[in-house]
Order: C-alpha cells, then sequence, then structure tokens
C-alpha cells in the first residue's frame, strides 16, 4: 500500500519487493498483477510458494494476461532470514 501511495499508481512497473520468505501463491498473483519487476527472499516457502511449489506464479510465462514474470532472487541471506522468521512469537 505504501508504495502504491507513494507512486500514485497501483502498477508498481519497475519496482523490486524484498521479503524475509518467498511469497505465497496469493501475494504472488498480486506481484503480478502489479507489474512489479524484481522480487528477492530469503527462506523458501515450500508448498505454498509462489516460485518453489507447484503454483510457481512467479516465473509461470504462459499466464499471458499478465506481464512477464518479474526476476525473482531467492536463498539471499538465508540463514539470516530464518534467525529472525525463529525469533517471532508464537500464537
Amino acid at each position: 500500500q505504501a508504495a502504491s501511495q507513494t507512486l500514485h499508481s497501483l502498477r508498481l512497473t519497475g519496482t523490486t519487493l524484498y521479503s524475509n520468505v518467498e511469497p505465497c501463491v496469493l501475494c504472488s498473483w498480486v506481484i503480478r498483477k502489479a507489474g512489479i519487476a524484481r522480487v528477492v527472499f530469503g527462506v523458501p516457502a515450500g508448498e505454498a510458494g509462489g516460485f518453489t511449489s507447484q503454483y510457481p506464479v512467479l516465473k509461470d510465462a504462459e499466464l499471458n494476461e499478465w506481464v512477464s514474470p518479474p526476476e525473482v532472487v531467492s536463498g539471499i541471506l538465508q540463514d539470516e532470514c530464518e534467525s529472525l522468521m525463529n525469533k517471532r512469537p508464537r500464537y
């Protein structure tokens, strides 16, 4: 929301999204629709992930109604990201 407000647009063309964990399939759909150009994450999300799961929304070039898939960089600072995730409170 902050990026859209700053850019005065729902289109986030040319932007980079950074995350500790791989975006899920639903988040990946929003990333594609917004036109985000690059996604950088540390920890894969397994079967829920939008890049590494059986539903790789972030890299599926067959989804013609959307812009080209974003560049995806995974495993960046993975140990540090996992450490941060293990420190969060459990509910």
